[in-house]
């Protein structure tokens, strides 16, 4: 597995590690939020080791088409 595919894997194992944490303390949209974003950091691993490309940006500025 590529460096950067494990470190993804190592920021989705901590967001789930803190949703589980929000969940039991009864913080249920903290616990979306985070599992939000394991799902998210937990399939771009997928795409690096495809080699496919994805954007790297939190832009406003763009249109998805651009």
């Amino acid at each position: 597995m590529r460096d950067e595919a494990q470190v993804w894997l190592t920021y989705a194992d901590e967001n789930f590690e803190v949703a589980k944490l929000a969940l039991s303390h009864g913080y249920v949209n903290s616990c979306l939020y985070n599992v939000q974003q394991t799902i998210e950091k937990a399939l771009k691993p997928v795409v690096i080791e495809h080699g496919l490309e994805f954007r790297r940006t939190h832009s406003v500025g763009k249109s998805p088409s651009s």
